[in-house]
């Protein structure tokens, strides 16, 4: 006891102080920021039972590339088309292809475009436009105006490259 009080006065007296080790916190994990296509089908899946195409620039049974110009709009502030969306899916197609914005993908993920332009297939039945989810694709609903995701894979598969024989694109936004 005697000695501990000789060493503390020692060390008050030479400036020894004890060194503490103080704990480290754990290390923050990194902020990662979510991809343009993550925040677009974050968007998409927000917008679920939303009228998409409130200009109404197209009758609601053929609004559907109206109604995603109005998601993309929503999340990243421009339309593919400009200052005014796009009305056509053979003209989205083409819009798509031109902008750098854009890539188009052999395998899409969620938040990906799906297109199937009309005048592609056997004329039997329109192309139509959406965003893929896990399960569904998201898109405007002809009877309602609404964006929903009443199609599975598979019940766009049959409907539109089955039944309609249409080509089917998938393009990933990279802004």
């Amino acid at each position: 006891m005697f000695l501990e009080q000789i060493i503390k006065w020692l060390s008050k007296i030479l400036g020894w102080e004890e060194q503490v080790e103080e704990p480290m916190a754990p290390p923050k994990p990194p902020v990662v920021e979510p991809t343009a296509r993550e925040i677009l089908y974050k968007v998409s899946v927000d917008s679920l039972g939303k009228e998409m195409s409130p200009q109404d620039l197209a009758d609601d049974e053929v609004a559907c590339v109206e109604s995603l110009e109005g998601v993309i709009k929503k999340a990243f502030g421009f339309y593919v088309g400009g200052k005014t969306p796009i009305l056509a899916t053979w003209i989205f197609l083409d819009a798509l292809r031109k902008d750098d914005r854009f890539e188009e993908v052999s395998k899409g993920q969620p938040g990906d475009i799906i297109l199937c332009p009309t005048g592609s297939g056997n004329g039997r039945i329109r192309g139509h436009v959406g965003i893929l989810g896990n399960h569904n694709i998201m898109s405007n609903n002809s009877y309602t105006s609404l964006w929903d995701a009443s199609f599975t894979h598979e019940t766009w598969y049959q409907r539109y490259e089955v039944r309609g024989d249409l080509d089917t694109h998938i393009f990933r936004i990279k802004v």
